[in-house]
């Protein structure tokens, strides 16, 4: 019974693997821009799929996908929004993803994006 209180409380206060050594194993394979009209507001979404190469689980992956001119020009960024809209993320496994906001410009300044994997948590860190 200690044993497992022990365990317990370990998980409880536990911060998990440090997803900076293992940033490099989780990858953008394909990404794709599209935007739509809602309202008077007009959004850019981002879609596409990650790979996690390493052993290890994670959650509330947050992606950045960064909008550039035809000149390559940074004009937007796009990111995750609100508590708990991350990516979660098997072992050795591939996720989709989308994240989309209010777009910055009209759509045709946008010529190119790039995704980047930001930060995530080991799935078996508390909460």
């Amino acid at each position: 019974m200690v044993i497992c209180a022990g365990v317990f409380v370990e998980h409880l206060f536990s911060r998990g693997r440090s997803f900076a050594s293992y940033q490099d194993q989780i990858a953008v394979i394909e990404s794709h821009t599209s935007h739509r009209t809602s309202g008077s507001n007009l959004l850019v979404t981002v879609v596409g799929v990650i790979t996690n190469r390493s052993e290890f689980g994670w959650k509330e992956v947050i992606l950045e996908a960064q909008m550039f001119d035809e000149h390559g020009a940074l004009i937007d960024v796009v990111t995750h929004s609100g508590a708990y809209a991350g990516v979660t993320i098997a072992p050795h496994g591939e996720a989709g993803f989308k994240i989309e906001s209010k777009a910055a410009h009209q759509e045709s300044r946008y010529a190119a994006h790039h995704v980047s994997v930001r930060w995530a948590k080991d799935i078996n860190e508390w909460p």
